[in-house]
């Protein structure tokens, strides 16, 4: 049913699209296992039905799509057969792949803690043109993974909390750009909330995302 979710964008907005997805890994951490030996078995398996479906929604149109993968960072142990789940999920799929990984958006509160190293260098093997990681709820120190472990991805830069009610003002947003754009060259990066909004009321949602594009702005 992803294909009927994707026409509904087009169909009311003239704005580029992002469909997004949740990852193989997030999936089986949430589905209860009862046929298979591993969760890697299962993952592989859940990929490769999503994979059928990522495929149509390209023929759709469909031109960027992002999977969501939040439990990577509660299960860093999973990794290497995580991006090998994702890989299966994302092969011969003609669109722009973007992999977004969070520490967890659920009550307004981070699921987990720690700091991103744990992708490096596995995270290198995995088949898509783009990561978009949290930082403005965490800061930006985890930046120099980038420069320590240099790679072709395109960076979506989290620029707006979204587990805080404070709007962040226009020049918040440009300094954490700035911030960014000491380690990934500027035609790289994107500007991007830390995660979905939908924990926020509508009115902090819509100022926290009108900074986000004033900051880009500046």
């Amino acid at each position: 049913g992803l294909v009927d979710d994707f026409t509904f964008l087009p169909a009311n907005t003239l704005k580029d699209t992002k469909f997004c997805v949740t990852g193989p890994h997030s999936l089986v951490k949430r589905i209860r296992n009862e046929h298979y030996a591993t969760e890697e078995e299962f993952a592989l398996d859940v990929a490769r039905v999503m994979n059928v479906e990522l495929k149509e929604l390209v023929r759709a149109g469909a031109d960027r799509i992002q999977v969501a993968e939040p439990y990577y960072s509660g299960f860093p142990q999973d990794l290497e057969w995580g991006v090998k789940a994702l890989n299966a999920l994302v092969d011969g799929v003609d669109a722009k792949i973007v992999l977004h990984i969070c520490y967890g958006n659920r009550y307004v509160k981070p699921s987990w803690a720690g700091n991103y190293r744990y992708l490096f260098p596995t995270i290198l093997d995995a088949n898509v043109q783009q990561l978009t990681l949290e930082f403005a709820w965490r800061g930006g120190e985890d930046l120099d993974l980038f420069k320590e472990f240099p790679n072709q991805f395109e960076l979506g830069v989290g620029t707006i909390d979204v587990k805080s009610d404070t709007v962040e003002t226009p020049d918040i947003v440009a300094e954490r750009i700035r911030s960014a754009l000491k380690f990934v060259s500027p035609e790289r990066v994107t500007v991007l909330p830390d995660c979905g909004c939908h924990n926020l009321a509508q009115p902090v949602a819509l100022g926290k995302l009108r900074a986000m594009v004033e900051g880009a702005q500046i």
